[in-house]
């Protein structure tokens, strides 16, 4: 129960790091917050509720191994420090080209959304079956709800430029999620050593 946990609440973290980040800068930059609270809710029903719930439910009998809270925040920061840096260089792009708001948060939510997969494969390694049904589901639920039900979730129509965008960020956010999680996990071993070495 406390790895599924741990594994679901990462998931969260997620979130909670980026909204924490995106609203210090548009804070500081004096910006409006570029995403919409319909569109916050799409990303977090099918990359944070839906699969945390699943996930959770799957039999669990490994070892507790370190502590509860480093685990779960190893497992998130990449993903938070990610989600902020595309979503930030998006709004800036989208100043600089003389985008409209409404297609930076589109944008902004089809990132996120991206990201949120990476995250939930990262946390379900190893990959099984029913991760997998898990993974596709809440991936086609999205895609679905998107387009079916785009007014809802205030999902328009982008620009040329933004779709542009929106793809070279999509690829960038695969490398700096895959190296901030090397970093991070090469960060996490090396303290636990030096912790090691002192007892």
């Amino acid at each position: 129960v406390v790895n599924n946990v741990g594994r679901s609440a990462s998931l969260f973290f997620v979130k909670n790091i980026f909204s924490l980040l995106m609203s210090l800068f548009a804070m500081f930059y004096v910006l409006t917050y570029p995403l919409q609270p319909a569109q916050i809710s799409l990303i977090s029903m099918f990359t944070i509720g839906i699969p945390g719930f699943l996930l959770a439910l799957e039999p669990n009998n490994d070892r507790l191994q370190g502590k509860f809270m480093r685990g779960v925040l190893v497992r998130a920061f990449p993903g938070g420090i990610t989600d902020y840096l595309a979503v930030a260089a998006l709004v800036i792009c989208g100043s600089v080209f003389g985008i409209k708001s409404t297609d930076i948060a589109t944008s902004s939510t089809l990132l996120l959304s991206v990201v949120g997969f990476m995250i939930m494969v990262r946390i379900s390694k190893p990959m099984t079956k029913f991760k997998m049904a898990i993974l596709l589901g809440n991936i086609v639920g999205l895609l679905v709800a998107g387009y079916f039900f785009h007014s809802l979730f205030q999902m328009s129509k982008m620009s040329d430029i933004c779709v542009l965008l929106t793809l070279v960020f999509a690829f960038a956010c695969e490398s700096m999620m895959r190296y901030q999680s090397l970093f991070i996990d090469w960060l996490d071993r090396k303290t636990k050593d030096c912790k090691l070495k002192k007892l």
